[in-house]
């Protein structure tokens, strides 16, 4: 039964853990001068469907809807 409950566990921490990957992005300014402010972005991976630009994904610190 232990065993049965630890796969669980181990099952659901691999699928949040993915999902809630954030990064901070430290402000900076680019070559043409533009002021970039520090913000939060969903983790760089190679899939373009779960990151917070894309369309039916929200972002959870802006409230913002996926656009892209």
């Amino acid at each position: 039964m232990s065993k049965i409950i630890f796969s669980l566990l181990a099952c659901s921490f691999a699928l949040i853990g993915p999902l809630s990957a954030d990064v901070y992005v430290s402000p900076y300014t680019r070559r043409d001068g533009t002021q970039i402010q520090g913000h939060m972005r969903s983790d760089p991976n190679d899939t373009k469907s779960d990151n917070w630009s894309t369309k039916g994904n929200m972002n959870p610190y802006t409230g913002k809807p996926g656009t892209h």
